[in-house]
């Protein structure tokens, strides 16, 4: 199955500051496509530049590869955040600034012949619709532990929600947590399947990708201003 995928991110309004802190990063590589968002924590003081580098450490191909070839892609994933840790360990001497502030959450969602594969560290969610099905459902477990901000690539005892299915997804969409209100019924923490339907479908019309989502974004900003909004979209062709 071959897609099509794009994404955008809108800061939040009023900002106070320049940038936003989200980040993300879609591609694809020998046949398998990945989403990547990752949404610097606003209590650390360069959480954006967290959010840059864990994008482009987890996308990256060898990272992907040996995901994908894992036997225990869940165990492999977690050996890869203690990289990443190390990894950011020098970009904090280089930054000059303490580890923690570089702290971030993420969202990899990995596609391909072997199906789906989800992993999620922090407050983060994904949305699939499978082949043969009309029901929009959440990648990851759906429970109130999803809208905890406490867990981050940083953390000393960070352990990442796994999903995977053999079953390809003809609809993908991966965002940082500035949609969930919009998106969840919250007390359920189960999708609103007329947003979705509605935004697959909008999607599908558009001739590129990329402006539909900013332009969806820059309306839920409107209705939300509260946070920055991050979505990355995977449609079958």
């Amino acid at each position: 199955m071959n897609y099509r995928f794009g994404g955008a991110c809108v800061q939040k309004a009023p900002a106070k500051r320049f940038f936003c802190e989200d980040r993300i990063l879609a591609s694809c590589d020998h046949g398998t496509y990945f989403l990547c968002v990752s949404d610097g924590l606003g209590s650390c003081a360069q959480g954006h530049i967290g959010a840059y580098y864990a994008v482009r450490f987890f996308s990256e191909s060898a990272c992907v590869r040996s995901i994908v070839k894992s036997h225990h892609p869940d165990q492999e994933f977690q050996k890869k955040i203690i990289n990443y840790q190390k990894f950011l360990t020098q970009k904090a001497k280089k930054y000059r600034c303490d580890i923690k502030d570089l702290s971030s959450t993420l969202v990899l969602v990995l596609v391909g012949s072997f199906g789906v594969m989800g992993f999620r560290v922090g407050d983060g969610f994904a949305v699939v619709r499978f082949e043969n099905s009309d029901v929009y459902q959440a990648l990851f477990a759906s429970s109130k532990d999803a809208m905890d901000v406490t867990s981050t690539l940083l953390s000393s005892d960070v352990s990442a929600s796994y999903f995977s299915s053999f079953v390809r997804p003809e609809f993908c969409f991966v965002s940082s947590d500035g949609l969930y209100g919009l998106t969840f019924d919250v007390k359920e923490m189960l999708p609103y399947q007329a947003f979705f339907r509605s935004f697959e479908e909008g999607a599908r019309v558009a001739k590129t990708i990329n402006p539909y989502v900013q332009r969806v974004l820059s309306a839920a900003s409107q209705k939300d201003p509260s946070d920055d909004k991050s979505v990355l979209v995977l449609l079958s062709r």
